[in-house]
């Protein structure tokens, strides 16, 4: 065989995927003619395509030394790099590829992700307006890139005209799926996904995109079994691994989770999120001193360095060392820190001031974290206070006293609602120290059933039309979708999130059983509180002293409609009346539940049970006295707090 003919066997070994062979005729090649510099990039690429990175990248840097006018083997170097995560590198190669050669689209096409992933949006568009430019219409690569660029419209159009003359590509398939999630219509793109997966049942990629699909509509329980079949396949895949652990924590499946993160870390040790989630799962499971030391060790890692500072500062029985606090404050002042890391830090010192009684540099580190945070975060308070209005007007006796009054006996729910950090998860650890009562975790059920019947839409309320049949089946449909949370099926469950007290009302109208607790605080500490902690999500008010005044204000609006119109359905339960007198706050929580009294409700901290919220930690201990008034360690800083807290008149 010719060399020009052995040249292109290896070209097509390589399509085959058969790389082995095509490494053994390459060489072949290369013994008779070591100088070739195409060969040497082919065997170079065939070492990037079976990823042996580091024989690669050496035989790639010499050709590249040798030819830096060869605009492959940059290319190549530049995807070997992305392999390796590091995007600097990678930029750095796919450049030189565009540079030497302006007509390489897949160059520019690498270039944009890599620099998305740098956050350097403006030079990625730019990027990404290149590769279009170069790309045919009505191609799937230009769908992609208008995808990625975020032209949903065209992506969609152009993606529509592309299935038209190839009704049967499934990458077409999955692509409008995709654009169709991204534009925000659930229920299409879930059909199109099904479609896809229907098509090629054993396609990795689409399992995945459905399990993707769900999470992202925090759908965990529908996420989670995709995920499995998806693992089932490929279970040496790490981040899959990862994706189940960090769903099944979300819904306090903790041990689960805990299982999944020692998978993860087996197939990849040096996967920092996934230390960072068994950390995080040691933590809900009740293992604080495990968790503490899972942090520690990832404060070795600069990746995480942040997250694990303020996964510290969370743990309330973990003090920083001055050492430590002298390192996060000198990570604090580079100059390349991202805005997350900065927040992460600011919040971590914040608690270590706080417990050095520096109260005042403690403070500046909250306004500025929380500053950062509502920078980057809608949160339109005149909206909300707009709603509540709505609902104090739609919700009046007439309607909260009519419809199904048949109570089921099935399961009995205990709805804890307030303003965070009231003292609601210690009201669940009481009650869940209860032998008929099972805890469960922050559930979004009664949110997902509530808010569609609960907004205006036209000049109606949709809630006002449903007769008693609709208002049982959406009572039925939350006590199915809790279920897979109540596996002991004791007769009473908790459904503690703060965040259902605009709910109220509706609760009662679908589930006349329930049970309601509201968890409430002092003002000035609640909101302070709330300013000291750092939230995952959903709660976007919590950055801004106004704003949360503001808040509190519409809640104790709302709570006040309630009772009067629903008067002796909704217990109130002072969290300094809790600490005062625990006893007594505890009989008459269980007399409203209905329960019978139980010690055990007494000895909460021994309760042993998954928890999900920043109390872990203070619950599974004796009543915690010192939060009580410990706002005034701040007060000379929150004048104006407390005028727009003091009742008007």
């Amino acid at each position: 065989m010719q060399p020009d003919a052995q040249f292109k066997e290896v070209i097509r070994l390589i399509s085959e995927a058969n790389l082995a062979q095509a490494e053994a005729v390459c060489l072949e090649l290369l013994a008779s003619d070591p100088a070739d510099i195409n060969l040497s990039a082919l065997l170079g690429a065939i070492l990037l395509k079976g990823d042996r990175l580091g024989e690669a990248e050496s035989i790639l840097l010499e050709v590249t030394r040798t030819a830096p006018t060869f605009a492959k083997p940059h290319q190549d170097l530049a995807i070997l790099y992305v392999n390796r995560k590091d995007y600097l590198a990678a930029a750095k190669y796919f450049r030189l590829a565009t540079e030497i050669d302006p007509q390489l689209s897949a160059a520019f096409s690498g270039l944009s992700h890599v620099l998305d992933r740098l956050g350097d949006d403006r030079a990625a568009s730019e990027a990404r307006d290149r590769y279009l430019a170069l790309t045919p219409a009505n191609t799937l690569e230009r769908v992609i890139a208008l995808h990625h660029k975020g032209d949903l419209k065209n992506a969609r159009i152009e993606c529509g005209r592309l299935l038209a003359e190839q009704p049967e590509s499934l990458g077409a398939m999955r692509r409008l799926a995709l654009i169709t999630a991204d534009q925000g219509y659930f229920k299409e793109a879930e059909r199109m996904f099904l479609r896809v997966n229907s098509l090629a049942p054993d396609s990795i990629v689409a399992i995945m995109d459905l399990a993707n699909l769900y999470l992202d509509q925090h759908d965990y329980v529908v996420a989670i079994k995709w995920l499995q079949q998806a693992i089932e396949r490929e279970p040496q895949d790490s981040g899959m691994h990862f994706k189940l652990a960090q769903a099944q924590l979300r819904i306090g499946y903790g041990k689960q989770a805990l299982a999944e993160y020692l998978v993860c870390l087996s197939l990849n040790p040096g996967d920092t999120q996934a230390m960072l989630g068994r950390g995080n799962a040691l933590r809900i499971v009740g293992r604080g001193d495990e968790a503490i030391v899972a942090y520690q060790q990832c404060l070795d890692e600069p990746a995480i360095f942040a997250d694990a500072c303020w996964s510290l500062s969370s743990m309330r029985t973990y003090a920083f060392s001055d050492d430590q606090l002298q390192a996060m404050i000198e990570q604090d002042d580079r100059e390349d820190k991202t805005r997350h890391a900065a927040t992460l830090l600011d919040f971590a010192i914040g608690k270590a001031l706080d417990d050095r009684g520096q109260y005042d540099g403690a403070w500046q580190r909250y306004v500025a974290a929380n500053s950062r945070q509502r920078e980057e975060t809608h949160y339109d308070g005149a909206e909300f206070e707009s709603y509540i209005g709505s609902l104090v007007s739609v919700y009046d006796e007439k309607l909260v006293t009519r419809g199904q009054r048949l109570e089921s006996t099935d399961a009995i729910p205990i709805f804890i609602v307030g303003m965070p950090r009231s003292g609601s998860t210690l009201l669940e650890q009481i009650l869940a120290s209860h032998p008929q009562v099972e805890a469960t975790a922050e559930l979004p059920y009664l949110r997902e059933i509530a808010t569609p019947l609960n907004t205006r839409s036209l000049d109606s309320f949709p809630i006002i039309e449903i007769n008693d049949d609709g208002l049982r089946s959406l009572g039925e449909k939350y006590l199915e979708a809790t279920a897979i949370h109540r596996p002991e099926q004791r007769p009473w469950f908790v459904d503690k999130l703060p965040a259902n007290f605009p709910y109220v009302g509706f609760i009662h109208k679908i589930l006349p059983q329930a049970v309601i607790i509201d968890a409430r605080r002092h003002p000035v500490d609640t909101c302070v509180a709330n300013f000291r902690q750092l939230f995952p999500q959903g709660k976007e008010f919590s950055y801004d002293l106004f704003e949360l005044s503001e808040m509190y204000r519409q809640y104790l609006r709302m709570m006040a409609h309630w009772e009067s119109v629903l008067a002796g359905k909704v217990l109130t339960v002072h969290y300094e009346n809790v600490v005062a007198d625990t006893e007594a706050q505890v009989r008459g929580l269980l007399a409203h539940c209905g329960l019978e009294w139980d010690n055990a409700c007494l000895d909460f901290s021994q309760t042993k049970r998954t928890f999900s919220t920043a109390s872990s930690e203070q619950v599974q201990q004796p009543i915690y006295k010192e939060s009580v008034s410990f706002w005034r360690h701040y007060e000379k800083h929150l004048a104006e707090l407390i005028e727009s807290l003091t009742p008007e008149g």
